[in-house]
């Protein structure tokens, strides 16, 4: 008789894992996730400065006389080959 009990509790465990495992499938999978990452605003990627005073505007003009344009376009078609991914 106690070994028909054991087994019986034995049964109504598992029985109570599987419908907790179901339950808890069933949320996890009615939660949003968002696994792509986030694109950055302009203002943390670029040093975005005010021109205010002719020093300003001077001093803007000659950055990008000395940029270096070959960066510039080795991060556009990174971009570019980013953005097709999608």
């Amino acid at each position: 008789m106690k070994k028909q009990t054991k087994e019986q509790n034995n049964q109504l465990v598992a029985i109570m894992l599987i419908m907790l495992a179901i339950l808890v499938g069933v949320y996890v999978t009615q939660q949003k996730t968002n696994l792509l990452p986030k694109a950055a605003s302009p203002a943390t990627m670029y040093d975005s400065k005010q021109i205010e005073t002719a020093a300003d505007l001077n001093r803007a003009l000659f950055d990008l006389d000395y940029a270096n344009i070959d960066q510039f376009d080795q991060e556009v078609n990174q971009n570019m080959m980013d953005a097709s991914s999608f």
